[in-house]
Formats: C-alpha cells, sequence, structure tokens
C-alpha cells in the first residue's frame, strides 16, 4: 500500500477524528432526544397531577403553576405566573402563613405545613404543603449559592380523619382507591 505524504496523512487523521467527533455527537444528540422525551412525559405527570405544583422564585413571584393551580384559583396562566404569591392568595395570608414558610425554604430547610386555605374554585380546602428546599431538588441556587427558586407542592387532604392524614401519600391514594372500587356496584349477567 502506497504511504501518503505528510499533509495528506494530516487531513485522513483530521478526517478519522471528525468522523469520531459525529459520532459522538450523534450519542449526545441521541441522550438529549431521550432526556427531552423524559421532561416531556414528566411535564404531562406534573399537568395531570392531583396535587398543586409550582415554581415560585426569591421575590415570590409564581414561576410555573400547574393545572390543578389554574383550576382551583379560577386564573388563566397569565394571571398566575409573573404575579406575587400575595397577589394570589392575598397579602395576609401571604404575610402570616405562607412568607415564613418560604423564607424558611430559602434559607434551606424542607417545609411541610397543614393549613385551611378558601379557594374561589370552592370554597375552604384543607391542604398539606410541602416546599421543598434539597441540592438535588428542583430548586435553583444563584452564584453565591442563595436558593432563588423553589418548588411548592400542596396536597388536598379535605375529607380525611386526622389519622388518615398522617399516611403517606402513597398510601393515603391506595385507601382512596380502595374505598371507590368498594362503592362502586359490580353488574352481574
Amino acid at each position: 500500500m502506497a504511504r501518503l505524504s505528510p499533509p495528506f496523512e494530516a487531513m485522513r487523521q483530521r478526517v478519522g477524528e471528525l468522523e469520531e467527533d459525529v459520532g459522538e455527537c450523534g450519542q449526545v444528540e441521541s441522550e438529549l432526544r431521550s432526556e427531552i422525551e423524559g421532561l416531556r412525559v414528566f411535564k404531562w405527570i406534573i399537568e395531570d397531577s392531583p396535587n398543586g405544583f409550582s415554581v415560585v422564585d426569591r421575590h415570590y413571584v409564581y414561576r410555573t403553576v400547574n393545572q390543578l393551580n389554574l383550576e382551583l384559583h379560577i386564573q388563566p396562566v397569565d394571571q398566575i405566573v409573573g404575579h406575587t404569591v400575595a397577589d394570589l392568595l392575598g397579602e395576609a395570608v401571604f404575610q402570616e402563613i405562607v412568607r415564613p414558610n418560604l423564607d424558611r425554604c430559602f434559607a434551606g430547610e424542607t417545609v411541610r405545613y397543614e393549613v385551611w386555605f378558601t379557594y374561589p374554585s370552592g370554597g375552604n380546602r384543607f391542604m398539606d404543603i410541602t416546599i421543598n428546599s434539597v441540592a438535588d431538588g428542583p430548586i435553583v441556587y444563584d452564584t453565591e449559592g442563595n436558593i432563588i427558586r423553589m418548588n411548592p407542592a400542596a396536597e388536598n387532604l379535605t375529607g380525611y380523619s386526622p389519622e388518615e392524614r398522617q399516611l403517606p401519600t402513597a398510601e393515603r391514594m391506595a385507601l382512596l382507591r380502595f374505598e371507590a372500587a368498594a362503592s362502586t356496584p359490580f353488574l352481574r349477567d
């Protein structure tokens, strides 16, 4: 086999390197497509969740909310996202209940509390609020390491007994499904 002159040999090597890069790009593209699909599924799960989810920034402004939040507040997304928690819940509720808990979360603590809220869509609801503030959670930090955005989640506990409210969410959901199945009439031929 004939040997290539140095410039051609260098070009052949560079073509080989580029082919390897293209192969790696194909792998990266495949991984990105997979991640995008995973995020689509995650978004679908959050949107259809029976629990309220939102993202609130350091200025107490909603950055995103799921469908349940829109339904509870009877507001379109543009009347919640970009507005403060006080705008949505009222200044008194914000200052007395919500802000102290958000501030604890911004300080790095995972906060959980139960509270009655009055929603425009249907009156009083007893809610289990969890505000996650963990390094691997949906929390965003600034360059100094301060939490600037977090993810509050709310679960409607109305109708659960105090004992049932102490059960983990998965067990409450199983109990709810069992009760629904027990009250469903069965048809016989």
